[in-house]
């Protein structure tokens, strides 16, 4: 399954597993490495009783008249999640809503978004990040985190672009540049972060937004974010940011 835009070159979206389309894809940029990256949308959702990991559980999409692609599933005694995935040039626009259908208000909700440039060590890996990649998960991993992500990781914190991931946040924004720095990989969300992380046992980053801290029944809640390569650099990601995000509490 891929996205059927005519016209400007857009991103074109995979799903990781076609036989069972789950919120796990992989997203070929115009002009960049293909794939270019793997994004589990996300990997965990805290007090969703799905089995395993979020991104496993099998997801209805279809395809909008614009191009994007429009998933829904639901948890029993849970709520009803709905993705949207809009691809650019050279990022996808994410909105994930989550409403409120068990019978009681739901606690605090965290997501773990994760952004890779391997199939976990599997087919494939972008090679603008792992240019000696053999598809080994662990060795992807370490090189990611020793050599691109140790001097290319960075956060907006104090106003300011700062290579330090455990800084205080003042955007929810997380770049990981390669080692030319002529590739800039990012995820964004306009929701406030719990943690970032870069993994040393494959080649992928994470970010957690805090969802919601209650969500009462019949309610819904939205976030809104994107994902991508840019071949600018970080005054285009800010750009973009402030284009998607809402005042950072």
């Amino acid at each position: 399954m891929t996205s059927t835009h005519t016209g400007n070159r857009v991103a074109e979206i995979a799903f990781h597993t076609p036989s069972r389309p789950c919120a796990d894809i992989e997203v070929s940029l115009p002009g960049q490495e293909t794939p270019s990256f793997r994004a589990l949308l996300p990997e965990r959702v805290t007090g969703c009783p799905y089995k395993g990991f979020f991104h496993t559980e099998p997801v209805t999409w279809h395809q909008g008249d614009d191009g994007a692609w429009l998933g829904a599933i639901s948890f029993e005694g849970f709520g009803r999640i709905e993705i949207s995935l809009v691809p650019h040039s050279y990022y996808v626009e994410i909105v994930w809503t989550l409403e409120n259908r068990s019978t009681n208000p739901l606690p605090r909700t965290v997501l773990d978004f994760c952004f890779g440039v391997n199939n976990g060590g599997g087919d494939w890996a972008n090679r603008a990040f792992l240019p000696q990649s053999q598809g080994v998960r662990a060795a992807d991993g370490a090189y990611w985190h020793d050599q691109v992500a140790y001097e290319g990781t960075f956060v907006h914190s104090a106003g300011h672009w700062v290579n330090e991931p455990q800084a205080q946040l003042d955007a929810s924004i997380l770049v990981v540049a390669n080692e030319a720095k002529d590739r800039f990989a990012f995820q964004m969300w306009d929701k406030p972060i719990v943690s970032t992380w870069v993994n040393d046992a494959n080649a992928c980053m994470h970010l957690r937004p805090t969802l919601s801290e209650t969500l009462d029944v019949g309610e819904q809640v939205t976030i809104r974010g994107c994902m991508g390569i840019s071949i600018v650099g970080l005054e285009q990601l800010w750009h973009l940011y402030q284009n998607i995000s809402r005042s950072f509490p």
